[in-house]
């Protein structure tokens, strides 16, 4: 467990091992770009994103999202001004998440999952930068046991996958040729 105490000088410090090690190798690539969003919140979770209501002439079933994911949208948004960020390939996101609820009172694991947020993170990147889901290759959350609640967000380019598998990927299901047996 990585504890973000008060004496820790910044939030690199309190970062665990691997999550600073993945940024490194992240920084390698050539010509690789980076940016750093950091959202004043933790993000909701999944299980709460959807508000079923009826339509009052079909009575059937309309889904709204949350206020919450609303707002929490609102603030991606806010923290990302200003930057741009229109990757030419596939991209890694690095995602952690500060939060007091991850220990109990009584100083055991909490019920909370790092999974059930990241939908939230994602989709508000997606609405606040405008990029493209399907770039997204590589997902790391990681948690951080702090007194205050934040999501702090570096994606990076990776690359074209495309150009380095040989062009396999773009081809369309008409084209493809069969790949040799072994």
């Amino acid at each position: 467990m990585h504890v973000r105490p008060s004496w820790k000088s910044s939030l690199m410090d309190a970062l665990p091992y691997s999550c600073r090690a993945l940024q490194s190798a992240f920084r390698l690539i050539p010509g690789a770009r980076e940016v750093y969003i950091e959202v004043p919140n933790e993000p909701p979770s999944v299980n709460h994103i959807y508000r079923q209501l009826r339509n009052k002439k079909t009575n059937k079933p309309v889904f709204k999202l949350e206020d919450s994911v609303l707002a929490y949208r609102e603030m991606v948004r806010i923290a990302c001004m200003g930057k741009t960020f229109h990757p030419r390939g596939v991209t890694a996101a690095i995602v952690v998440i500060e939060s007091p609820r991850w220990i109990t009172k009584e100083y055991k694991v909490g019920r909370k999952d790092v999974d059930n947020t990241l939908k939230s993170v994602l989709d508000g990147l997606n609405y606040a930068l405008g990029s493209d889901d399907a770039l997204l290759w590589e997902i790391h959350p990681f948690k951080l046991v702090s007194t205050r609640g934040a999501t702090h967000i570096w994606l990076h380019e990776l690359g074209d996958v495309v150009n380095a598998l040989g062009g396999l990927g773009c081809q369309s299901k008409q084209t493809a040729l069969p790949l040799p047996l072994t």
